[in-house]
């Protein structure tokens, strides 16, 4: 049986069409580096800091990986799914694009219900419907949703395509264009974060 990561972006493949796992360990890396200067900061005491593609894979299956009698599998999984259930997912708005909103509490729902005058949503997490919802979020504009959701508490953010986050990333750095001895011109993710004291050490070019 085929679980965790190569179920979440069928046709099941070796290969994801994103490596999250990669991201996820450079982050849980970076994550413990502070930590570990937290530590010398509280105690003045020196931190071992080691991060694995293997750990970090793990982690983001851990919530998959247990059966039990009666267990029933209901993983997430396809490239096409919107969200974990009604009250994480994303949403279609009345200009054709799509907002992802996350409902944490049964007080998200009360808010949602009392800025929109809605008694149809309920008031808790059980009590929403992917029906009830895309209903109602196809009623305003993915700019207004998010107005109104952030002013009420809720968590919300916009889709984004990547051509419409490119040029901020190329001006933030978070994209870069180096030469390739081989390729020619690519554009690849940069260097981002940097720490104060840390000289930016990347090349202008790629070898092949």
């Amino acid at each position: 049986t085929v679980t965790g990561v190569q179920t979440c972006a069928l046709p099941i493949s070796a290969e994801a069409p994103y490596p999250f796992h990669d991201y996820t360990c450079g982050t849980l890396g970076a994550f413990g580096v502070l930590l570990a200067l937290l530590e010398r900061f509280r105690t003045g005491r020196g931190q071992s800091v080691r991060a694995s593609l293997a750990n970090a894979a793990g982690y983001l299956q851990s919530r998959y990986l247990f059966d039990f009698a009666g267990y029933e599998r209901r993983e997430p999984e396809g490239r096409s799914l919107p969200g974990e259930s009604a009250a994480s997912r994303f949403h279609r708005t009345a200009d054709d694009r799509y907002v992802y909103v996350h409902f944490a509490t049964d007080a998200g729902v009360r808010a949602l219900a009392a800025i929109e005058g809605s008694s149809s949503l309920g008031g808790s997490l059980v009590s929403l419907t992917d029906a009830r919802l895309a209903a109602l979020f196809a009623t305003r504009t993915a700019d207004e949703w998010v107005l109104r959701l952030e002013a009420a508490g809720i968590g919300v953010a916009v889709h984004r395509s990547f051509d419409e986050l490119k040029p901020d990333a190329l001006r933030r750095g978070a994209l870069v264009t180096r030469h390739h001895e081989r390729f020619g011109a690519l554009t690849h993710i940069g260097v981002i974060p940097t720490l104060s004291r840390t000289q930016d050490r990347k090349s202008t070019r790629l070898n092949s």
